[in-house]
């Protein structure tokens, strides 16, 4: 016998969302196995993202809907991951969600804080465990480069490699399978470029 599932969507946006509201989607997980599909858990990397119920009983050749929320806490853009454990071959099994937190008063505002420069922040805790938020702020629309490395500059992920507009992101790192050391990640956005380390304790 074996499990399966599938999802309508692996990524989802939940575009822009003001401080102190949240906005839902919902996720349609099918069982595509012959054998019951067992949800037993589905965890966030980051805590503007929830998911519920967390626990689902799926019989073979049956969907069931499961809600994601995202509520943010800052003015920032924001991605991260929704792990979801189950007896299906492929567990576990991610999902990739973003939103971007606006002013209460709306996006105009949020506008007028686009950054003067270039800036990328130490990761936020560092040490860490088992993530760390990574923030930097564009001053114009460029294309950007979010790379993490070991102590010997080999690439280890890649966080972030595509166009963006001026405005202040996030991108957090859980690194579930490496062990305690120094780590680096460097920022590539048109000229600029930057390293910053972090510390993973586990």
């Amino acid at each position: 016998m074996s499990t399966l599932i599938s999802f309508n969507a692996k990524t989802f946006s939940f575009g822009n969302v003001k401080l102190g509201e949240f906005k839902d989607t919902t996720v349609t997980i099918t069982n595509t196995g012959n054998d019951t599909l067992r949800i037993t858990n589905i965890t966030s990397a980051d805590t503007v993202f929830s998911v519920r119920p967390k626990v689902l009983i799926i019989a073979p050749g049956v969907s069931a809907k499961d809600t994601l929320r995202f509520k943010p806490v800052a003015i920032t853009a924001v991605s991260g991951k929704l792990i979801l454990t189950s007896n299906a071959t492929s567990s576990p099994d991610t999902i990739i969600v973003s939103g971007t937190g606006i002013s209460s008063t709306g996006v105009n505002e949020l506008l007028s804080q686009i950054p003067k420069e270039y800036i990328l922040t130490q990761n936020y805790p560092n040490p860490f465990n088992p993530a760390t938020t990574i923030s930097f702020n564009l001053p114009s629309k460029s294309f950007v480069s979010l790379k993490v490395f070991d102590g010997l500059g080999r690439e280890l992920e890649v966080l972030l490699a595509e166009e963006l507009d001026a405005g202040k992101y996030a991108r957090q790192w859980n690194p579930e399978a490496l062990p305690s050391g120094v780590y680096f990640y460097r920022l590539q956005a048109g000229s600029f470029t930057e390293t910053k380390k972090l510390v993973l304790l586990r």
